[in-house]
């Protein structure tokens, strides 16, 4: 009998959802962020904070940055207390949030693709 087309196996739905879980783990993980050589978030810092001030910055996003995230962090209360203010400012890049999602599809697409022929393969040399 022949299978449809789009049915897949369990062990290929397996293998995508455990794919699937690591592209997400690596698209909502916090990764600080370098200033070094990417002009786009050391513009997006420059806007965003005054001269002299603290700041931490985070990225969102694999392999492209989606969100860039700046905390502004105040200068230390005069009173001697450990408390800071801390300013938070985003930006969202779309053209970089399709990318990504490309990327994704292609990979679980291909990947899909690999275990069914994979599977098909051993099948066939069975009999």
């Amino acid at each position: 009998m022949r299978r449809c087309w789009f049915q897949i196996h369990l062990s290929t739905a397996i293998v995508l959802m455990f794919v699937a879980g690591g592209l997400m783990w690596a698209n909502f993980s916090t990764r600080r962020l370098d200033l070094d050589n990417n002009e786009d978030e050391i513009q997006f810092t420059m806007d965003n904070t005054a001269t002299g001030q603290a700041f931490t910055s985070a990225g969102y996003g694999w392999p492209r940055k989606v969100l860039l995230s700046i905390t502004v962090i105040s200068e230390n209360n005069p009173f001697g207390n450990e408390q800071q203010a801390f300013t938070r400012k985003s930006d969202f890049y779309y053209w970089n949030f399709a990318f990504n999602l490309g990327v994704a599809l292609i990979l679980l697409c291909s990947l899909w693709f690999i275990c069914e022929l994979w599977i098909r393969w051993r099948a066939s040399r069975r009999k």
